[in-house]
């Protein structure tokens, strides 16, 4: 408004920020939490798909692991008629949530005290509560049908990390503490230390000029186009490159799998998936030369030589308007 500072400000999810429903048939535009989209990728009959959108790309293998694992938890107890979306009976009326979410999201999303309390089902809680009425439920129904290790493993390691993240807020950088786990932690950390270095503060204008000096040459922008550099530069899946990467070599973010399994993954898929099934065909093309059909969305062509023709390769963060990202090789934030 007039008269106010233009600053930037800092949100806990990438992707929250842009969901409007909870559900929705749109993917790229107007989108929800839940796409029903029928799309059957099996028998029609018997299966249908439901995709969930609502999730950020996490960096943290923690994070991915819970992401995954805690949401199959609770389809599973939809399925089975053990949580409904109106029952009271867990104290977590889902309905209830959504709603209140719809309302809420940002302030929830740009509360980095986790502290705010929010008025849902006729309850005030913060978003820490919530998560614990969800480890409640997950915990009676424990009791009442049992998990498999992977589910028991899954829900021990939420627990912890609400523990955590609880005794962290005590703290006056909660990020040094939670950034082996949580992503925007990290992030912030990265800023932080960006910031004191270059002598700049986030609460400066967006077009705030910063110039610095890596290797005898001078590199300059705006703050915004800095922050940009950071965001991506995070999420940069080249492990040469990836400030992900550079805190991981520093053991500085926590690692559930050794290099060998994501490499065995990589080109192992797991045979009843769909990516079990293109990589056997993709394994076909590149023996045979074969030029494989549309299969919906995707193509597969082949060279005529054997082999399999991959498209050049281009660097995730390059771009032309932002200075900070024309020399791909700086790294410097805790490297």
């Amino acid at each position: 408004s007039d008269g106010e500072k233009p600053s930037l400000g800092y949100i806990l999810s990438q992707r929250m920020h842009f969901m409007r429903k909870c559900v929705g048939s749109g993917a790229t535009s107007d989108r929800a939490m839940v796409n029903t989209r029928d799309e059957p990728l099996a028998d029609k009959e018997k299966w249908r798909r439901l995709e969930i959108l609502s999730n950020d790309s996490h960096m943290s293998e923690v994070v991915s692991y819970l992401d995954y694992s805690l949401i199959g938890l609770i389809l599973e107890m939809v399925e089975v008629g053990f949580l409904k979306p109106r029952d009271r009976d867990h104290g977590l009326p889902i309905a209830d949530i959504d709603m209140a979410w719809l309302r809420f999201k940002d302030d929830v999303n740009s509360d980095l005290s986790l502290k705010k309390v929010f008025a849902i089902g006729g309850r005030r809680l913060r978003a820490l509560d919530l998560q614990r009425m969800y480890l409640e439920v997950m915990r009676k129904y424990e009791k009442a049908e049992g998990f498999s290790p992977e589910q028991k493993d899954a829900v021990g390691r939420f627990e912890s990390l609400l523990g955590k993240i609880e005794g962290a807020l005590s703290n006056e950088e909660p990020e040094k503490i939670l950034m082996g786990v949580c992503d925007w932690a990290a992030k912030r950390a990265i800023i932080k230390r960006d910031a004191r270095v270059h002598r700049y503060s986030i609460h400066d204008s967006p077009e705030k000029s910063i110039e610095f000096v890596k290797d005898r040459k001078a590199h300059g922008g705006t703050l915004k186009g800095r922050m940009v550099f950071l965001d991506l530069a995070f999420h940069d899946m080249r492990r040469a490159h990836g400030l992900h990467y550079a805190l991981e070599k520093k053991g500085l973010r926590e690692r559930m799998l050794s290099e060998e399994e994501i490499n065995s993954a990589v080109w192992q898929s797991p045979s009843d998936t769909r990516a079990g099934w293109r990589a056997w065909w993709q394994k076909k093309a590149e023996e045979e030369s074969l030029e494989i059909g549309n299969w919906t969305w995707t193509t597969i062509r082949a060279s005529l030589r054997a082999g399999y023709q991959r498209p050049a390769k281009r660097g995730f963060v390059r771009s032309n308007y932002n200075p900070f990202i024309s020399d791909p090789d700086y790294n410097e934030p805790y490297r």
